[in-house]
Parts: structure tokens; C-alpha cells; sequence
């Protein structure tokens, strides 16, 4: 058995986080996992009092983002990044520098680590109803499977030309948006 709420946060917390700052956020997961409950938490739905940012788990976590936040800050220094293409990161960065005002250096940490967070909740639960949907229908299943080998096959990997090919699995996807 497989836990597919947690694999599906993990692919999509790995996939997004490399897409946006090229650091792999395996070693974190954990930690942004509770880090981004326990925000939501205190800060949007205010469920929990602010005392639990005191507890021991609460201040590990958020020493691991910090940790987290600076290896990436650490692998996006200039010399590092020479003859790469600018990333998520790059343009946060390329902002602060610009117009401290607009975003200041107090705000970093929290739009550094967004990537790794935005879609651990969404993306992932979407991901995960959408697998649970094609198992219970084999023959969708089936027809998915073939029309992304077919992808694969003409272009040797996912290309927006190919992914608008991809009509089965879009109407999938967008099925499982509805329901």
C-alpha cells in the first residue's frame, strides 16, 4: 500500500521546487510539510494560539526552513549561477535588488520557500483524486497511458505541442477539477 496523499505532495513539492530553484527539497519534506500546516494554522485560519511557535517541533521545523532557505539562497549566488538560465529564485532576487521597498529582505524567506509549498495541499490532493479516478476506470486508465506513450514516442518528452495532444488525459483532468 501506498500512502498516495503524501507521494503526490512529495512528487509535486520535488517537481515545482526543482522547476522554480533547482534544490531538491527530499531532505525538507517533513519539515515544510508541518511548517505549512502549523502557518496555516496560526496565521490564516488562527485555529491554534500563537504559544504553539513555542513548541519543540514548531522550532525544529522552522530551523530547517532557515536551513532549507539558506541552501538555496547559497546556490543561487551569482557565481554559482553563471550560464544558467534565470530561475523562480533569480527573479525574486533580481526584485529585491531592484526595489528593496517592494520586497524586502524580511519577506525572502517565506517567497524563497513558496514553490516548495504552494502545492503541496492543491496540486497534490488534485493529483492524488485523479489516480484514485483512473484505478477505479482501467479503460481511462488504459487510454491515458496510451496517449502519453504516444508523447513520448513523437517527442521524446513532454513539449507544450505534445501535452496539447493529450486530449483523454486533459479531459481527465479536467473532470476531476469538477467533481
Amino acid at each position: 500500500p501506498i500512502e498516495i496523499q503524501r507521494a503526490m505532495q512529495q512528487i509535486i513539492t520535488e517537481q515545482i521546487g526543482m522547476f522554480c530553484a533547482g534544490v531538491s527539497s527530499e531532505a525538507y519534506f517533513d519539515d515544510l510539510l508541518y511548517f505549512l500546516k502549523m502557518m496555516i494554522q496560526l496565521n490564516v485560519t488562527k485555529r491554534l494560539p500563537k504559544v504553539m511557535e513555542r513548541l519543540p517541533k514548531y522550532k525544529r521545523a522552522k530551523r530547517r526552513m532557515e536551513e532549507f532557505y539558506d541552501k538555496i539562497m547559497e546556490s543561487h549566488r551569482p557565481e554559482k549561477r553563471e550560464g544558467q538560465p534565470p530561475d523562480f529564485i533569480d527573479t525574486l532576487l533580481e526584485a529585491n535588488q531592484a526595489d528593496p521597498q517592494l520586497l524586502p529582505e524580511t519577506d525572502l524567506l517565506v517567497n524563497v520557500l513558496a514553490p516548495y509549498l504552494v502545492g503541496m495541499d492543491t496540486a497534490a490532493s488534485i493529483c492524488a483524486f485523479m489516480l484514485h479516478s483512473l484505478l477505479k476506470h482501467p479503460d481511462l486508465l488504459e487510454r491515458v497511458k496510451e496517449e502519453v506513450d504516444e508523447m513520448y514516442e513523437e517527442h521524446g518528452s513532454p513539449t507544450p505541442a505534445g501535452m496539447r495532444k493529450l486530449d483523454v488525459t486533459h479531459r481527465v483532468a479536467m473532470e476531476t477539477l469538477r467533481m
